[in-house]
Parts: C-alpha cells; structure tokens; sequence
C-alpha cells in the first residue's frame, strides 16, 4: 500500500542501489550581479562610493559564466547603479563656502544696445575643495550666476526685407513697398525700439516707369498745365507724368 515503515522492517531484504540522474542541464538564464561598495572616495566632504556590476549566468554543471552585458540590457531588471554619493562630514571642523568659476565672454543674447549678459557656475566646497551638495552651503549669501555686460556687438540696425511686386507693369503710378525690422546686428533677434532714433530706410519706392502703350497715356501729375507753361515737357520725368498733355501739346506744334 506503498505506507513507510521504519528501515528496520527491511533488513533482511537486499537495499537498492541509489541511482543519480541529471535534470534541469540548460543554462539559467542572465542576471545582473554587483560587488560590495568600496570606501568613500574622501575622508571628509562630499565624494563617491563605487562597486562593480557584471553580468553573469549558472551554467549546466553549476559554474558561473560572466558575460556581455548586452546579454542583461536586454532583460526587464535595469542595471544596478556602480556608484553613489557620501559625504563624510566637513573637513578640519571648517564650515563650507560658496566657489565659483570663471566669468563666460560677454558674447550670450543681447538684453539691449551694447549690454548682454554672461554666466559662471557656482558650486559649494569644503575646506579641502571637495564639492558638496547646494544645501551645505548658505544659501543667503550664494554668489550672482549671471550678470550684465557691455557688448559692443549688440549694436540695433535696421533690416529690410526685399521689395514686393511692383502695383503696375508700366507708366507712373507703380508702387512697390518692403518690410523693416529692428534687429541685433548679425542677429535676428528684435531689438523692439532700439532703432527708434535712427534714420529709417525707405519702405516705398517708385516701380515700373516704363512708358505704357500709346493707347494708355495719361497725366499722372495735376500740375500738368504748369508744366506745359513752364515748356517743361523736354524733362524725362515731366513727359512721363504729364503723357497726355505733353503729347497734345508736340502734336499741335506739328500741325
């Protein structure tokens, strides 16, 4: 009735042989393993403790197989960090102070005409230069990270955008007009009225005077009599304005 009875009952039967068979023979499957962390990297101040991370598997005969770690990059576990931070209290029993580097060029984005800003890091220290975290330091003396500058390059000039098509293709009212922008010079950044007290380029001009077919001669000018008075019609410019009458007018002189 397969019941277990004490070894005794089976004494005088011969006991069998134990026989060992292998299961579970494929390799287990990747996995990320670490070493101990190693001392701070400093005896006071802020500094780093490290620890190695490999990736490794238990192969079939129980060994372990170090790997790539792109074996263990593919799995869901993400790789256990190799160092992380300890402080190791203030150095010389001296509180920590504010440091910081040297100024960048006054080259950054223009504020206004000539003054742009530049920038430094600030950090805090212990005594022995080791770098501490912001708390550790007094943050109601923390040194200026940006500042104002002069900068002769951030100089306003007028930009103007090319002229737009002309309103006419020919004869004497024909306008074309343009865009202007404040700008920085060598940038496109506005530089809203800084230009206000400078000269301003035009934005309209005059396009397109070609005298238009015979058929579309016409005064443009309302002084075209004076003109005619004045014998003035020999002049480019008043023969185009005044087309119509000066026209009359030499067609007359012909008869």
């Amino acid at each position: 009735d397969d019941i277990q009875v004490p070894d005794s009952y089976c004494a005088n039967i011969p006991k069998p042989e134990v026989i060992y068979e292998p299961c579970n023979v494929d390799d287990c499957p990747p996995r990320w393993a670490t070493s101990g962390w190693t001392a701070c990297s400093v005896t006071c101040g802020s500094g780093v403790e490290r620890r190695g991370v490999r990736c490794e598997r238990v192969i079939y005969d129980g060994r372990l197989e170090q790997l790539d770690e792109y074996y263990c990059e593919v799995l869901d576990d993400p790789r256990p960090v190799d160092q992380r931070a300890c402080n190791m209290g203030y150095c010389n029993d001296e509180p920590p102070r504010w440091n910081s580097s040297a100024w960048t060029p006054c080259d950054s984005e223009c504020l206004r005409p000539n003054v742009a800003f530049q920038e430094r890091e600030v950090f805090c220290v212990a005594s022995n230069g080791t770098r501490l975290d912001y708390s550790e330091c007094n943050s109601a003396n923390v040194p200026e990270r940006q500042q104002e500058c002069y900068a002769p390059r951030c100089k306003a000039v007028w930009t103007a955008s090319p002229w737009g098509e002309c309103s006419v293709t020919c004869g004497q009212n024909g306008q074309q007009t343009r865009t202007l922008t404040c700008v920085y010079l060598g940038t496109d950044r506005d530089a809203d009225d800084a230009c206000d007290d400078m000269r301003q380029p035009p934005m309209l001009q005059r396009c397109n005077l070609i005298p238009c077919d015979e058929d579309e001669c016409t005064d443009s000018s309302n002084y075209c009599a004076l003109v005619l008075k004045l014998r003035l019609c020999a002049v480019a410019r008043y023969q185009q304005d005044c087309c119509e009458s000066c026209t009359q007018s030499q067609e007359e002189k012909e008869q």
